[in-house]
């Protein structure tokens, strides 16, 4: 099938990268506060309404791929709400603007930004690209199995935000790899208990639940949880970079990020596959893991 362009790259990339940014200041805003319930609770409603309105219109409507970027770009909305309420209610929002303050911030908030569209962009562009070169069939079945691997991703991010002011605290006293390895340990093991049961939740959900058609198709879902599995680690190797503030380096690693996931699907889906897709998305996070580690290692991260 020819590649054609996607419109939805217009307004979803965008779109989905300003709502993710309201998603990550509100549960910051709720962890630097100590509400762990209420931290505990948004971060529930976003996995649960995120997945399950994809998994509802793949089941009732067939939606393909828009099935998933619905659901995020919908419980996305819903959690914005609860984010403006809770700032306007604490009284956050001020109408005195620091000029010196903006222009300091707003270098590395560019930084950040293009830090969130690779992370959107290396998370969703696999399938675009299934849209825009193999038929309907192969694009749902596709979607299903994304979904169900972005349960990893969803739970290790805000693990991830749970776990930064410790890590900050660390960093701000110079710690060394003796210091951090515990919880680099502790947190790659959770990821991997987190892994095993989205395995098994999965594998009863293709069986019991989805049509049958689906799990044919299976092996799509292992493959991306896999890649699913190596994110959230280059994810915590990223926070000392995010922590310091280096610039250039996060921008470095967005740009690596794009290319080489755009430039892996390309070839995979014109010249192969949608099997050799998905094994593409375990090579990219292999790849944005190893260019991550170089940073570490070249600014002495973790001595």
């Amino acid at each position: 099938m020819a590649a054609r362009f996607q419109p939805g790259f217009i307004w979803l990339i965008p779109a989905c990268v300003l709502l993710n940014f309201f998603f990550e200041v509100f549960i910051t805003l709720l962890r630097l506060s100590r509400n762990v319930n209420r931290f505990a609770a948004i971060s529930t409603l976003k996995v649960v309404l995120e997945i399950g309105i994809a998994v509802l219109l793949v089941k009732l409507f067939s939606e393909s791929w828009y099935s998933r970027a619905l659901g995020y770009f919908i419980s996305g909305i819903i959690v914005a709400f609860f984010f403006f309420h809770y700032v306007i209610k604490q009284k956050y929002l001020t109408t005195v603007i620091s000029a010196s303050i903006i222009k300091k911030e707003l270098l590395f908030g560019m930084a950040g930004l293009l830090l969130q569209t690779s992370i959107f962009f290396n998370s969703t562009s696999d399938k675009f690209f299934v849209m825009a070169w193999f038929g309907k069939d192969q694009v749902g079945l596709y979607s299903v199995a994304a979904t169900f691997a972005a349960v990893q991703y969803i739970i290790s991010s805000s693990l991830i935000q749970y776990l930064q002011p410790v890590l900050f605290k660390k960093y701000a006293e110079n710690a060394g790899w003796k210091e951090l390895r515990s919880i680099y340990f502790k947190f790659i093991l959770a990821m991997v208990c987190v892994w095993a049961l989205v395995v098994i939740g999965s594998y009863i959900a293709y069986n019991f639940f989805l049509k049958e058609s689906y799990v044919n198709s299976i092996h799509y879902f292992f493959l991306l949880s896999i890649a699913s599995l190596i994110w959230p680690i280059t994810n915590m190797f990223l926070q000392p970079i995010i922590f310091l503030k280096r610039k250039k380096t996060i921008a470095y690693i967005s740009i690596a990020t794009i290319l080489i996931s755009s430039s892996i699907n390309f070839v995979a889906c014109k010249y192969f596959d949608v099997v050799l897709l998905a094994i593409g998305q375990i090579v990219i996070n292999i790849l944005v893991l190893a260019i991550t580690l170089f940073f570490n290692k070249k600014h002495g991260d973790f001595r």
